[in-house]
């Protein structure tokens, strides 16, 4: 039984469509896609968009009997190149390249989740330090006064700092010190 490499010519916008046909007659197939991000409309963010790595074309791997199931592949050109050994290596530089950008895209969004995600807890944090008075009562959760009670000052932006700290009065020693903290480690008491 010969596999064959074939490279075959799909209807612009039905690679997709045809790779599914494709798979689920059980040929193998590699079209690839890669990311674009772009700007559309009145968005402010470029946002990715899939589109086929090789626009039209479909690298497929087959039995030379499944030829004729191939051809019956609706959107999918009955002119098709059967590939000799040196397009299959240059085919597959070509792919490891694709392959390689489709993986920088998807880091890139990855990190942009990550990123929306960090973004939603600050917020999260700031709806919480909003609803801080002066004089409330604050339980420390995480720091050098884990555990302690402290009495809520105000929130105080630094220059060079990344964050605001809460200004508070930790009850220490009989005494009452200043004590700047990460609003993460602290909640209102009760």
């Amino acid at each position: 039984m010969s596999i064959m490499n074939i490279m075959a010519y799909a209807t612009t916008g039905r690679e997709f469509e045809v790779m599914d046909d494709l798979a689920s007659i059980g040929v193998e197939c590699w079209q690839g896609k890669r990311i674009e991000f772009e700007r559309r409309g009145k968005s402010r963010i470029a946002e990715p968009f899939e589109y086929p790595a090789l626009p039209n074309y479909i690298h497929i791997t087959a039995p030379f009997h499944r030829v004729s199931d191939i051809m019956d592949i609706r959107h999918l050109s009955r002119t098709v190149k059967f590939m000799h050994e040196a397009d299959v290596m240059g085919w597959q530089v070509f792919k490891r390249a694709a392959e390689a950008r489709l993986a920088e895209a998807q880091r890139i969004i990855a990190e942009r989740a990550r990123m929306d995600a960090a973004k939603a807890s600050r917020q999260d944090v700031i709806n919480l330090i909003s609803s801080y008075k002066f004089g409330d009562a604050l339980e420390i959760q995480g720091g050098a006064f884990a555990g302690m009670l402290a009495t809520f000052g105000r929130m105080v932006v630094k220059p060079g700092t990344a964050h605001p700290m809460v200004e508070a009065k930790v009850q220490l020693f009989g005494g009452e010190v200043a004590a700047a903290l990460d609003p993460l480690d602290v909640r209102k008491a009760g």
